[in-house]
């Protein structure tokens, strides 16, 4: 049997862990096809980055090893921290070397992302020489162009180098690929990566306004600024920036107005062990309806079906965190327990208030939505910004266990459940749209976010006036009649406006086929072979699959030997873009253990 692996990044990565390891004890013989022009492997996580851009996931959370078969481990079975450790990697002030010197990395460490793109190049040629004689790989070290249907019902993978071969099965694993932009403005970056063309493209005398507050624009900032030469010094528990002169002047702003929160220090994640008390498979599946009746399931709106039951998911985490912390395990069960009673009988409202009391108000909508209502003037706005990121600093600080930094870690605990829901077109129409454009951005605020590190160097960076937020929610944009943009704050009584020179999208636009700059993809999709999910008549971008991952194709029919997964899939399915790994990102590798039980019968 041969299969074809199109794209080596860490989702392609985790389906050869899987046909390794599995023909070890059962599966083969087998011909592996890996199409990849890069180092197969690292995908985005490029071993060239400088070292601080920091993983946003605590190194010893990280392992493309899943999971201990049967039989002793093999050379590949290490994770992130057990691979970095061993191979001597020590912290030398901000960066990561090899060698006796310098602090020790520890599991909790937010370590460079070049030391992950190095850990997949390395767990790549563990898993070819792990692999037994019955199971050959073949790197193809170039683009995959089309794939047509070929004799006797293969698949046949044309190349951009002019060669081709068949296989009987094709994984299609892609990554994060980007999508054409109309006509470019001088002044306008549409792509945040690479952020290190920053150094020499922008003068130092800039004004830059920097779309989003999340992660990608986290990593424009800190180019700008660190980059450019800036450090930061201690000053008691707060960082000071000491400035470079190097650096242009930011300004940031966002659609929902507000900044991300950051990780706890030393967070445990702990998703398998988590019981909801409200948001719970039986509740879901009361909404759904259609399991075990034999009647499809209903499309829901989440908002106000799904929403008001994670968000008191949140509340009894927070009150039953606090009571743990305060009182111990016994009280903390009592308080879970009654809390989830009073939900039942209708006096959950009355409970709260008295628990309010005594452990402090939580409100849910508050931390999800942020703050209600428009803000006087920009420098009432600032100051909002800056209050949220420094008590958010001093919860992260406390680490996993602090009740509010418990509360959020909810949604990551009924990750799995809202893919239930949200995927395969769970949501109605309108949902889909208020959660792809909405819900699922607050959903990564909570958290997606960075390292405390981040929040209190944005701190320093406020303070030392090179960064600022006057603008508000989703100001208007407007080019100006030379060169740059002009910004107009939208939501304050006391209107700002500014020009800038240079305008940054910090955010990454998920991956389409319609518009897509891969070859591959457009000619997939020119061809029928590829659709756009839709609704209706309405297309809604991602591409249209079955459950069992196979393209739906431009007449209705499944394409039963091509398999698509990883970003691409983001919006038909959820929560896509991350390196697979134990507890709370396994389901790729349950993914690709059920699509190769399929493949091998």
């Amino acid at each position: 049997m041969e299969i074809a692996i199109i794209g080596l990044g860490s989702w392609g990565l985790s389906f050869l862990e899987r046909i390794i390891t599995g023909s070890r004890s059962q599966w083969g013989p087998l011909r592996v096809h890996v199409v990849e022009p890069g180092t197969p492997g690292s995908g985005v996580y490029a071993v060239d980055q400088p070292d601080y851009l920091v993983l946003n996931t605590p190194c010893g959370q990280v392992s493309l090893y899943p999971w201990q078969d049967v039989g002793p481990p093999p050379a590949y079975a290490l994770g992130l921290y057990e691979w970095v450790t061993a191979t001597g990697y020590h912290w030398v002030g901000d960066a990561c070397r090899i060698g006796p010197e310098g602090r020790k990395i520890g599991p909790d460490d937010y370590i460079p992302r070049r030391l992950m793109g190095e850990y997949l190049q390395w767990f790549y040629a563990m898993l070819v020489a792990s692999a037994p004689p019955k199971v050959e790989i073949v790197h193809h070290r170039t683009e995959a162009v089309n794939i047509v249907t070929g004799p006797a019902g293969r698949e046949r993978i044309l190349l951009a180098n002019g060669e081709q071969f068949e296989a009987d099965h094709v994984i299609l694993t892609s990554g994060h690929t980007d999508n054409v932009e109309p006509p470019a403005n001088p002044s306008l970056v549409a792509r945040p990566y690479p952020v290190g063309r920053y150094v020499t493209t922008i003068p130092r005398d800039a004004t830059v306004a920097v779309e989003g507050m999340g992660l990608a624009a986290t990593d424009v900032v800190t180019a700008l600024t660190v980059g450019r030469g800036g450090s930061f010094t201690e000053s008691g528990d707060r960082l000071r920036y000491v400035r470079s002169e190097d650096e242009p002047t930011l300004r940031l702003f966002s659609r929902s107005g507000f900044p991300y929160c950051a990780k706890a220090v030393a967070t445990v994640d702990e998703s398998d062990d988590y019981e909801a008390v409200v948001c719970t498979k039986q509740a879901i599946r009361a909404i759904q309806g259609g399991t075990g009746t034999g009647r499809p399931r209903r499309q829901i709106d989440f908002r106000s079906a799904i929403l008001p039951l994670i968000l008191t998911e949140m509340q009894i985490r927070y009150y039953s965190q606090s009571a743990l912390l305060a009182s111990g395990r016994t009280t903390s069960d009592e308080v879970r327990k009654r809390l989830g009673r009073a939900w039942s009988d209708g006096s959950y409202g009355t409970v709260v208030r008295e628990l309010s009391t005594k452990y402090g108000e939580f409100d849910p909508s508050w931390h999800f939505f942020g703050p209600h209502g428009d803000c006087v003037s920009s420098k009432d706005y600032e100051s909002l910004i800056y209050s949220i990121v420094e008590a958010d600093l001093r919860e992260a600080l406390r680490g996993g266990s602090a009740p509010v930094k418990s509360a959020y870690e909810v949604w990551r605990h009924v990750r799995d459940l809202m893919r239930t829901v949200v995927e395969f077109k769970g949501l109605t129409f309108e949902s889909y749209v208020d959660f792809r454009d909405n819900i699922k951005t607050r959903v990564n605020r909570l958290v997606a976010g960075p390292p405390p590190l981040r929040s209190q160097q944005l701190l320093a960076l406020i303070e030392a006036e090179v960064v600022s937020v006057p603008l508000g929610p989703l100001p208007v944009i407007n080019p100006a009649a030379t060169r740059g943009f002009t910004l107009c704050s939208r939501r304050f009584e006391q209107p700002h406006s500014e020009h800038v020179d240079w305008l940054i999208r910090g955010h990454l636009e998920d991956p389409t086929i319609c518009r897509s700059t891969s070859g591959l993809l457009r000619r997939l999709w020119q061809d029928g072979r590829l659709q756009p999910l839709s609704y209706g008549e309405t297309e809604v971008g991602s591409v249209a699959l079955n459950e069992a991952f196979h393209p739906v194709d431009a007449w209705g029919q499944p394409a039963y030997r091509i398999w698509v997964f990883g970003s691409l899939t983001e919006g038909v399915r959820y929560f896509t873009h991350y390196v697979p790994s134990p507890k709370s990102r396994l389901r790729a590798f349950l993914d690709a253990q059920r699509c190769l039980e399929q493949i091998m019968g």
